[in-house]
């Protein structure tokens, strides 16, 4: 656990969510960080990101077994009434959905998870919100929050879970919703985490990691999980120092990062999109800043490469025998 605060530059933090930008277009990835959006996308992204938050925080309050009325009250707390008011009762995103939402988790799906799954406990306390900062080279962090650990009460199955909010219907199609989130670089990493989890709990190392999806539109919900091999693991961090390589590069060379032509996602434009091309601009000073609050577990890179490495020894051994 880390006491003190990490500085480490504004281009340097890294998480699933900016190297999905890095890899659209590494100059949005650079202007998010130093630039600020339009007041409208604030309000359309608070709207989705800050409702998702709410719903998050009041499921895992809800499957750690704290109750229904917890679970509400843990929603209201992370609810960020002031940044989301003005569009979220036309995006189904207010708090009357959330908690409507969670009433009616608990009425059809709690029953199910509580018979075969339990929560981990770290250090006596629920694996809830589980926060951490991968220590990267060139002073690079990667940084995420899993909403929640649980384990199989008969196999001893280690899942990190996520929850995800989608406004759109569930697909007729069952693979369409699966691609959705069965390859995301966010999965990959949060069971990584769990690992190391695991592996300072001297539990079982069989991980996994299930999305919970709810479907605003209908209220409904789909979980789905995904196993996430040691091979899977380890893929995902030779992608990652290589992504840190590229990205080490392109800060230290101190010029604008290169673009690549994404200008427009569902139908809406970059907010960029005209200014991208500007070499300078009026920002302030790229100076050092804390990695941010909360994130006070901080895993060493080599720890988690040498693990995997245990991993898929282990995994050789059983096939040899």
């Amino acid at each position: 656990m880390q006491d003190s605060p990490i500085l480490a530059h504004p281009l340097k933090l890294l998480s699933p969510s900016s190297g999905h930008t890095f890899r659209s277009c590494p100059r949005k990835f650079e202007l998010s960080r130093i630039g600020k959006y339009t007041l409208t996308t604030e309000q359309r992204e608070s709207a989705a990101t800050g409702y998702g938050s709410a719903f998050g925080a009041g499921l895992a309050t809800l499957m750690s077994g704290k109750g229904i009325n917890q679970a509400i009250l843990q929603a209201i707390v992370n609810y960020k009434f002031n940044e989301i008011y003005p569009t979220a009762y036309k995006e189904e995103k207010s708090l009357f959905y959330c908690i409507n939402a969670l009433k009616r988790f608990n009425e059809t799906e709690m029953t199910g998870i509580t018979d075969e799954w339990e929560i981990l406990l770290i250090n006596g306390e629920p694996a809830t919100e589980v926060n951490f900062a991968i220590r990267l080279p060139y002073g690079f962090y990667y940084r995420g929050f899993i909403d929640l650990v649980m384990q199989h009460k008969e196999t001893k199955l280690i899942l990190a879970i996520e929850v995800k909010t989608d406004g759109a219907y569930p697909s007729l199609n069952p693979e369409v919703t699966e691609a959705k989130y069965k390859n995301a670089e966010q999965g990959t990493a949060y069971s990584l985490v769990a690992d190391y989890l695991a592996d300072q709990l001297g539990v079982s190392n069989d991980i996994a990691i299930c999305y919970i999806v709810h479907y605003t539109k209908n209220n409904t919900f789909k979980p789905m999980i995904f196993p996430k091999p040691p091979a899977t693991r380890v893929r995902f961090l030779e992608d990652l120092m290589a992504n840190v390589d590229m990205q080490n590069y392109l800060v230290e060379r101190n010029k604008p990062y290169p673009l690549t032509g994404n200008c427009s996602q569902f139908s809406r434009v970059c907010d960029y999109y005209g200014i991208c091309h500007v070499d300078k601009f009026d920002f302030p000073t790229m100076d050092y800043i804390s990695i941010g609050e909360g994130f006070t577990r901080i895993i060493e890179l080599d720890y988690l490469v040498n693990l995997q490495h245990q991993r898929l020894s282990q995994v050789f051994n059983e096939i040899g025998n």
